[in-house]
């Protein structure tokens, strides 16, 4: 995309540099100082995020949520800890001259794109599990323009910062960079408990989207987790009837013969299989109601 930066203020010539002049930041959650080097053609940069930045989810939720209130700007994750970076959208960003060195300032929030990292989610659930990797993909336009919605096609009429789709109602978030509209947003692909699933989500949907399924992996983990104390149970009752039959099977034989010992012992086994058999039905209805309220 060509660069849409004003021209120089002091000579008056287009400015040919691919990039601001960098930019000191301090990461709040481990205080290490570094400096992001932004383009100025509001190119989507997209990092790739590593275990620690996982376990920094909540962080990067927080942040991409308070973005989307038109709150502060997301930089990069920290090199050090992979927490996400903020800054004020009043920061303003220093542009040198390739032509006469001097140096101009622009407001970061109309000459640049928020970092929009991409994720990946692989978890077991009791209605399959779930694979699917959440890629950023932002749908540009002519700021003066109607865009199409999203979702289901319509037109947009120009705005800035929330707006809602006319006909299908679904909730969009409008940036303005680099004299173009920008929504932000992201590609959601993979399978979702069997069933394949290729779309496009704004980002205000798609930060809800995965904290309701990172919240139906969680549940689908405390529901075995419980099913394993089930079957320890299970087992527990399994082992005490063991006992009783060895105990009793003297007088079964006694007066029922071979074939009465040979049921009781069916009966005994069949106490723990038709226990684990109910858990399992338990289970997986507790999931599909976990699913419906979620709606997911």
């Amino acid at each position: 995309m060509p660069t849409t930066v004003p021209a120089c203020t002091t000579c008056g010539v287009p400015t040919e540099a691919p990039t601001f002049a960098p930019l000191a930041c301090i990461c709040a959650a481990c205080s290490h100082r570094f400096e992001v080097t932004l383009p100025t053609d509001g190119s989507l940069r997209t990092p790739v995020l590593g275990l620690r930045a996982i376990l920094r989810g909540g962080q990067w939720r927080t942040a991409l949520v308070d973005r989307a209130s038109q709150g502060t700007f997301v930089v990069d994750p920290c090199p050090k800890c992979e927490a996400p970076v903020t800054i004020p959208r009043a920061t303003m960003l220093a542009l040198p001259c390739t032509h006469c060195g001097a140096s101009q300032s622009l407001p970061i929030a109309g000459h640049a794109v928020d970092a929009l990292p991409s994720a990946k989610m692989s978890g077991q659930t009791w209605g399959g599990g779930v694979d699917l990797t959440w890629t950023p993909e932002h749908r540009r336009g002519r700021i003066d323009q109607a865009s199409p919605c999203p979702t289901c096609g319509a037109a947009l009429p120009a705005f800035e910062g929330k707006g809602q789709c006319g006909h299908c109602g679904t909730s969009i978030l409008a940036l303005t960079a680099c004299g173009q509209r920008v929504l932000p947003g992201v590609r959601v692909e993979g399978f979702d408990e069997g069933r394949a699933t290729n779309r496009w989500l704004p980002l205000d949907e798609a930060i809800a989207d995965w904290a309701r399924r990172s919240a139906l992996v969680s549940h689908s983990r405390g529901t075995t987790g419980r099913l394993f104390l089930g079957c320890g149970a299970l087992g527990a009752l399994f082992m005490l009837a063991g006992c009783g039959f060895f105990v009793l099977s003297p007088p079964l034989i006694e007066r029922y013969g071979p074939g009465g010992l040979i049921a009781t012992f069916f009966c005994v086994g069949a106490i723990p299989l038709v226990g684990f058999l109910a858990m399992v039905v338990w289970a997986v209805r507790r999931h599909a109601q976990k699913r419906k309220e979620l709606g997911v």
